[in-house]
């Protein structure tokens, strides 16, 4: 081609990048400051928002509003995000993206951006903190491990369509493609706070500013395909470590969306618009930690010697804590703790007068409120002083990695709609396996759950995993759990589901 034509394409090429880049940047402009701002909060400020790093649920609401991922999870189904998934056969799924899918740089986004999201996560050298994720896929343990190259990963994609081969029969996989940190990924090089002029984000919003400290500010996508014409409005994520401040703020009207209301505060809001009860598929506990693996019994009388009842009255619980909290379309008949039994004999424990209990500042009111419950009835019922250490999470999640403590509270959301997504965390090679359990009957327990689609034998086996923890005193459940939350009636459309994400695709604002 002449020198001439080239320089001309170069700059046609150039012109239309630039008008792109200008369109977009007046656009997002336009909407973001021409539409009220929907503030709402977060009780830590986050690490990194690369999705590798993501070790707690505390920037999860942030995650939805940027990271797109295939699929969106809502009341028991699937339904299509950036993609429509099937699985055809118990080993293999395949996802056909929209056409129209693009990240905030204006690039569609393809299958072989998720291959890149499945390279980083699997990379043996640094791997993602929740590869095990992943782990169904082809090959993918022995790629995590270093024995194969990625090329011999069980997923490929051309252009729109992703397949992805799993090593086992596995029909809960599917669940994790709806899951924000395995959303697509633009950059081959993952960026540590995706904050730079290259990163491209896949989800409704784009983050402008981050002032640490005090909040990060999201503009919408401009590029991002929605289903209804709507003027998106900013979002601010304030940084707010306590519960009681944040509803301050909201009462002040500086907050439109308080993600949990304490306790004491419900039967003040209970008959207000702005307040929402929303169920939570989650699995709550007070877990022993190592100390006490091979001391049932000592763990039986600890367990037996809390009033639940009383505990139900004073956390407006609907079932008493105490049993698994498991919906009944997961879990039938509900696992639970025998009745409250006064221990007067105190041999047994003689040696363990002195306990910590440690748990994290993330959990909030209600969580410093139960542990010192717990701690005034084990003073009571059995004589032993038990001392309470709330943390900074971060250092909170550290010791559990570390050097878990005697006894710990722990409040991990699953990371599917399953009965089996609760059970597994409690597999040897589990990250959240606080109560460090290895044992080959459950761990073949967790394997038949894998490999059946049989709706009665999943919960048969679901209700022997929840028998074997519970009844064999590995950790105390908090029971059922709802959150609380406060949302100003003027803002519609928002979608929050059991599993704690928050869904702003939609979100406007109309009085």
């Amino acid at each position: 081609m002449p020198n001439s034509l080239i320089k001309k394409s170069f700059n046609q090429t150039f012109l239309f990048l630039f008008f792109l880049f200008i369109f977009n940047l007046l656009t997002s402009k336009a909407w973001s400051e021409g539409a009220p701002r929907f503030r709402l909060h977060i009780n830590t400020e986050p690490v990194s928002l690369n999705p590798l790093k993501q070790k707690s649920s505390s920037a999860a609401f942030l995650f939805t509003a940027v990271h797109a991922p295939m699929l969106w999870y809502e009341n028991g189904k699937l339904f299509p995000w950036l993609g429509e998934c099937q699985q055809l056969n118990p080993k293999k799924i395949i996802c056909e993206i929209n056409p129209k899918a693009k990240f905030s740089n204006g690039e569609n986004i393809r299958a072989i951006h998720f291959i890149k999201t499945f390279r980083h996560f699997l990379d043996p050298k640094k791997p993602g903190f929740r590869a095990n994720f992943l782990l169904g896929i082809k090959n993918a343990e022995k790629i995590l491990s270093g024995q194969l190259p990625f090329d011999k990963l069980g997923a490929s994609g051309e252009e729109n369509k992703l397949v992805i081969e799993l090593e086992k029969t596995d029909y809960e996989f599917i669940f994790n493609l709806a899951n924000p940190i395995l959303a697509p990924t633009f950059n081959d090089n993952v960026e540590d706070d995706f904050l730079s002029p290259q990163s491209a984000f896949s989800g409704p919003y784009q983050i402008k500013s981050w002032q640490p400290k005090q909040k990060i500010v999201l503009i919408p996508n401009s590029n991002y395909q929605n289903s209804k014409n709507i003027i998106h409005p900013g979002l601010e994520f304030y940084f707010i470590a306590e519960d009681s401040v944040a509803l301050n703020l909201f009462q002040k009207k500086e907050l439109d969306f308080l993600r949990r209301l304490p306790t004491l505060y419900i039967s003040q809001f209970k008959n207000s618009p702005d307040y929402h009860a929303i169920d939570q598929l989650r699995f709550d506990y007070f877990g022993f930690g190592p100390s006490l693996k091979d001391q049932p019994e000592i763990r039986k009388t600890l367990a037996q010697s809390l009033n639940y009842d009383e505990l139900q009255a004073l956390f407006w619980s609907k079932p008493r804590p105490g049993c698994s909290g498991l919906p009944e379309y997961l879990l039938p008949k509900p696992s639970c703790i025998d009745e409250v039994k006064i221990i007067k004999e105190l041999s047994k424990i003689s040696s363990y007068q002195n306990l910590t209990m440690s748990y994290s500042k993330q959990g909030g009111d209600d969580v410093d409120r139960s542990s010192q419950w717990i701690q005034s009835q084990w003073k009571k019922n059995l004589g032993i002083q038990v001392q309470l250490s709330q943390m900074d999470n971060k250092i909170f999640l550290e010791q559990l990695r570390q050097t878990p403590p005697t006894i710990f509270h722990i409040g991990p959301a699953p990371s599917r709609p399953t009965c089996l997504s609760v059970l597994e965390n409690f597999l040897p090679n589990s990250p959240e396996n606080w109560i460090k359990l290895d044992s080959p009957v459950f761990n073949q327990l967790i394997n038949k759950m894998k490999s059946t689609s049989n709706k009665k034998q999943k919960d048969l086996l679901c209700q022997k995993g929840m028998d074997f923890l519970i009844k064999g005193y590995y950790l105390i459940p908090t029971g059922p759990e709802y959150f609380s939350i406060l949302v100003r009636p003027e803002w519609k459309d928002w979608h929050l589901n059991d599993l704690n994400q928050l869904n702003l695709t939609d979100l406007h604002f109309s009085k």
